[in-house]
């Protein structure tokens, strides 16, 4: 008995002070080295030349960024703290691709047949790291449309395909 009272005393205090992503960060987005954007849909769609990207932009409200400098980098600790928040709040993995040291990464939330947020982790290996996170209204469909140039984007293509 003393023992599940200790677990269950353990696990309490472990889930308190487990920090959201969105804390996380925050407290690299309050460094100097670290450069973080936030553009919502309306500053998108002054920069959307194309009708095509018109469209697209159209269903992102909000775009976070945070850009790391080769001074700043992502503490392990934090990245697995975050995988591990994207994954309790059902964040699916849509894409893993690896070229050498350079790493993609991109997580989707789903409602329904549309993607409600879009989560990507980028990293050279070297000296940048970039973090998005996004608030969208998106379908596959429209993810096939984007023109992503790294390696293995070529499976975006792929998507909603029968196999």
């Amino acid at each position: 008995m003393k023992h599940i009272f200790i677990a269950l005393i353990l696990s309490i205090s472990l889930t308190a002070f487990s920090q959201s992503t969105d804390s996380i960060l925050k407290k690299y987005a309050d460094k100097e080295e670290v450069s973080q954007m936030s553009l919502t849909g309306d500053i998108l769609r002054m920069f959307a030349q194309e009708y095509e990207q018109r469209e697209l932009i159209d269903k992102v409200d909000k775009i976070n960024l945070l850009i790391f400098s080769e001074k700043s980098v992502l503490d392990p600790v934090d990245l697995k703290m975050i995988k591990s928040n994207l994954k309790k709040d059902n964040y699916e993995e849509l894409i893993n691709a690896r070229d050498g040291k350079m790493n993609v990464q991109i997580l989707v939330r789903e409602k329904g047949e549309t993607i409600r947020n879009l989560f990507m982790l980028y990293s050279d290996g070297d000296t940048q790291q970039i973090i998005a996170d996004m608030k969208c209204k998106l379908t596959y469909d429209d993810l096939k449309k984007l023109d992503l140039d790294f390696e293995g984007s070529e499976g975006l293509k792929l998507i909603g395909k029968q196999m």
